[in-house]
Parts: structure tokens; sequence; C-alpha cells
């Protein structure tokens, strides 16, 4: 899920246009985790993950 768009990047921009789309990835999963009101990644659960009905996790 990160490749494409680093892909793309990296045609475009080089490697400054890689480093701004994972800054922008980081920065939005930050968020998301925050959102769950957990300080660190390491609080992130799998309590905080809600599937579609019939969806299967698969670690």
């Amino acid at each position: 899920m990160v490749g494409c768009p680093a892909l793309r990047e990296f045609v475009h921009s080089g490697a400054e246009g890689v480093a701004d789309v994972l800054w922008l990835l980081m920065g939005e999963f930050e968020e998301v985790v925050a959102l769950m009101g957990a300080p660190i990644v390491a609080g992130f659960e799998r309590s905080g993950v809600v599937l579609p009905t019939g969806a299967r996790f698969f670690p």
C-alpha cells in the first residue's frame, strides 16, 4: 500500500518526493493512533479495529 504512491513520487520528484510521501503517511498514522486514544504506537490494539461483517483478520 505504500509502494505505489512512493514509486509514483520517485518518478515525478525523485528521492525528495518519496520522503514527502512517507512523512505524510507517518503523520496520518500517528493521527489515527491518537484518535484511538493510544499515546504511542505500542498502545495500538486489535480492539480498535472494526471489520465489516464476514471479514476476517489475518495477522
